[in-house]
């Protein structure tokens, strides 16, 4: 199955992103129904900030001393995470995998700002500062390497 990158243009219209992506859907007759999963690929630039601010909250925190720890943790307690139900009808949280291929940007960036407003709530670090501010200090941490 061909993987086809569109841009998102004005209403619902979306325009194949390059001229192989169009040959592509030349395959496609008027009147085809397209079955489309749709993602908005990752940002390596928001990626390396979600990973930069994970690790200066886990720094400025003393309660725990194993960084993937911490992160499950986080994970539960900003709600990023889904419920399952095992055989005997017992439900539970599974945490959501933050790793690059696994969660597409929409998503990232929803647990991006839930990182900032907890980091921002949690008083550690980041109290009475803006989310604005905040992500600002994470840029500056990356420097150049952003």
């Amino acid at each position: 199955m061909p993987e086809i990158e569109f841009i998102k243009a004005a209403g619902a219209a979306l325009i194949p992103s390059t001229e192989s992506d169009r040959e592509k859907m030349k395959a496609w007759k008027v009147g085809d129904v397209i079955k489309v999963l749709a993602s908005k690929p990752r940002h390596g630039k928001h990626h390396r900030k979600g990973r930069v601010l994970l690790e200066e909250m886990f720094n400025n925190q003393h309660h725990f001393t194993d960084l993937k720890v911490y992160h499950h943790w986080l994970k539960l307690k900003i709600g990023c995470f889904t419920i399952g139900t095992a055989p005997d009808g017992t439900v539970f949280q599974v945490v959501k995998s933050t790793k690059y291929a696994d969660m597409d940007q929409v998503e990232f960036n929803r647990y991006y700002q839930d990182l900032i407003t907890f980091a921002i709530q949690d008083g550690s670090m980041f109290e009475g500062k803006t989310p604005s501010e905040v992500d600002s200090f994470v840029d500056m941490i990356l420097g150049g390497f952003a």
